[in-house]
């Protein structure tokens, strides 16, 4: 394991890239991410230099997701709503993001 480490075949950083993107391109938030990168023991440090929660492209994303699953208009009933607003938090999305992606998902995409 170590002679691996050394050569750069085996290390937590790869490791961490790979998982984020596999995890984003299956739909998933940066909540659910952190929650399942802290499950599996990896450092706060390097958990924060792969998955930033503040960062435009979530709403991108989050938009998009949003759009695959429920079609491009936006709800207008408060029902409806919630319904899709659950399913996002589901995803691992912030309340805020979730929030703008309801308001306008056009303008993200």
């Amino acid at each position: 394991m170590a002679q691996l480490e050394e050569q750069g075949i085996l290390s937590e950083k790869r490791y961490v890239e790979t998982f984020v993107y596999q995890r984003v391109n299956k739909g998933q938030g940066p909540l659910k991410i952190i929650q399942q990168l802290r499950e599996r023991g990896l450092k706060e440090g390097m958990v924060a230099e792969y998955v930033s929660i503040g960062s435009r492209e979530w709403l991108r994303r989050a938009a998009e997701v949003r759009a695959k699953r429920f079609g491009a208009e936006l709800p207008q009933e408060a029902q409806e709503r919630a319904r899709q607003s659950r399913f996002l938090q589901s995803r691992g999305f912030t309340t805020e993001q979730i929030k703008r992606v309801l308001r306008s998902s056009d303008e993200l995409l």
